[in-house]
Formats: C-alpha cells, structure tokens, sequence
C-alpha cells in the first residue's frame, strides 16, 4: 500500500507543473510603445495606440502611463 502512495504522490508532482502552466499562461510581451498628441482627447491616444498593436499583431495591451494637459502623452505595453 506504501508504495502506491508513493507512485500517486509522484504522479501528482510530475503532472501538477504541466497542469498549472497550461492555466497559467502569462501573456508575451510584444513591444513598449510612446504616444503623443497636441489637444487630443484621452481616446486619440489611445486609438493610436490600438493600431499600433494591430500593426504588430498584438492581442491586447496595457497603459502604463498616461498624461494630460496642453498635450496628451501615454505609454503602453502591447502583448500577444
């Protein structure tokens, strides 16, 4: 009885990586793209930004940092 312990156990160890990673994927970064716009909406940005990861086959992205006065600036992270 011990020993099939022993092999559910390892069973259970050697499978649970290739479980968790499969669930767990984390998206691939593609690019870190700078947008800027002079008296432009947050939503210029941002479409700008939109084609930017069309052009480089991203599936989503990220802003990381967006500014807004007499310009508008943001940063973004494109992923795939």
């Amino acid at each position: 009885m011990n020993m099939l312990k022993t092999s559910l156990l390892l069973t259970a160890l050697l499978t649970a990586p290739v479980t968790f990673s499969a669930l767990a994927q984390q998206p691939v970064e593609v690019a870190r793209v700078s947008v800027s716009a002079i008296a432009a909406a947050p939503s210029v940005v941002e479409d700008a930004i939109a084609k930017l990861a069309q052009e480089k086959d991203a599936t989503s992205w990220k802003i990381t940092s967006m500014r807004i006065d007499s310009s508008t600036h943001a940063t973004a992270i494109l992923y795939k």
